[in-house]
């Protein structure tokens, strides 16, 4: 079957196959919580950069 845009859904196809990866999806995302909780990671946080951080980062090319 081609289907370069992937519009039609063949998920019905391997339900097995799709509630494992969900499981797997679910228990990687609950791991990254934890994780982010544990090293007090806010999401969308921002943080100051100073002078020199900003020099690094940008011969780095990660800056303009």
């Amino acid at each position: 079957m081609e289907d370069p845009g992937e519009k039609v859904s063949i998920a019905h196809l391997s339900i097995d196959k799709i509630k494992r990866a969900r499981e797997i999806l679910s228990e990687h995302y609950q791991s990254a919580q934890k994780l982010k909780e544990h090293y007090n990671i806010l999401t969308g946080s921002t943080t100051d950069l100073d002078k020199d951080m900003i020099q690094r980062l940008k011969s780095l090319g990660y800056l303009k």
